[in-house]
């Protein structure tokens, strides 16, 4: 019986990922993106759709059929992301988030791309860069972290 209950609850098999996702650009024309790569060698994107001059929040999402070759974007990422010195905020760039769950550890950070070394700018741009040679595919709906892409434009703060 127990061994029917562990089996079970690992059916599912490896649930490892990467997501990165972008938030607000100072260009109010350029989307919000994410993207996830999963262990089975899938690959999720999302892209904010712009209406007029700013984003809405609502996105459209497509989905890779191409192999990404997960597990050599993961030996990178658990190589050159041990740490990120992100001691100094800028206040007019855009954040991203880089979030994983890759051998039972779990990460979540946002921070900003000028605070990154020359690899792990590397690293990111390499992930990034797979949504423009993949093919992709529309599909309705794929749930990514909403903390950047979600996040409401700051309102204006009063003048005394």
């Amino acid at each position: 019986m127990v061994f029917f209950l562990f089996s079970c609850q690992n059916k599912g098999g490896n649930n490892d990922y990467i997501e990165i996702a972008k938030g607000f650009d100072m260009d109010p024309k350029e989307p919000r993106i994410g993207i996830i790569l999963s262990s089975k060698d899938s690959l999720y994107f999302c892209r904010e759709i712009i209406k007029g001059r700013k984003g809405i929040g609502e996105y459209e999402y497509f989905q890779s059929n191409d192999t990404i070759h997960f597990d050599r974007f993961k030996k990178k990422i658990l190589k050159e992301f041990k740490e990120i010195d992100n001691h100094s905020g800028i206040p007019d760039a855009q954040p991203t988030q880089l979030k994983y769950r890759l051998e039972n550890n779990n990460y979540d950070q946002i921070f900003y791309i000028h605070n990154l070394s020359p690899k792990q700018q590397k690293t990111l741009k390499g992930i990034f860069d797979l949504q423009k040679s993949k093919k992709l595919k529309k599909i309705n709906y794929y749930k990514f972290s909403s903390d950047l892409l979600q996040e409401k434009i700051p309102g204006t703060l009063p003048t005394d």
